[in-house]
């Protein structure tokens, strides 16, 4: 019996989820890429609604977040944006998990790490996307 309490508190430690030091709430919206270190970044800048005709991404405190990406799969101009519900979730300091509807059928999953970011500005790497 006296080892149960302190097994307990272990496994909530364990268990519990990720918070990450990246506070990347809020509503980012595409700006551009550039090259940094030989890998592409996105770069965002915080906005308080998406635009028309830009692609972005809305992360809000509850683990949920919506991705405003193409509609289709065409990428010809002139593009149609959309929003699609999502979740997100801290893997650790800088990588951030996500997943959203996407077009297509079902949902997309990515992995973004955080390379930079202060109070107007995101810039972030896709590590992996995947269905």
């Amino acid at each position: 019996m006296k080892l149960l309490l302190p097994a307990f508190i272990v496994v909530l430690f364990i268990s519990a989820p990720v918070e990450s030091k990246v506070n990347i709430k809020g509503l980012w919206v595409y700006n551009n890429s550039e090259l940094w270190n030989s890998e592409y970044v996105g770069v965002y800048v915080k906005a308080n609604s998406f635009k028309k005709d830009e692609a972005g991404m809305a992360f809000r405190a509850n683990g949920k977040m919506v991705k405003r990406q193409n509609e289709s799969w065409c990428g010809t101009p002139p593009v149609i944006y959309k929003n699609y519900p999502g979740k997100w979730e801290a893997v650790d300091n800088s990588t951030i998990a996500i997943e959203y509807k996407f077009w297509g059928k079902g949902w997309q999953k990515a992995r973004l790490r955080v390379v930079s970011l202060n109070d107007d500005t995101l810039k972030i790497v896709h590590l992996s996307v995947s269905r």
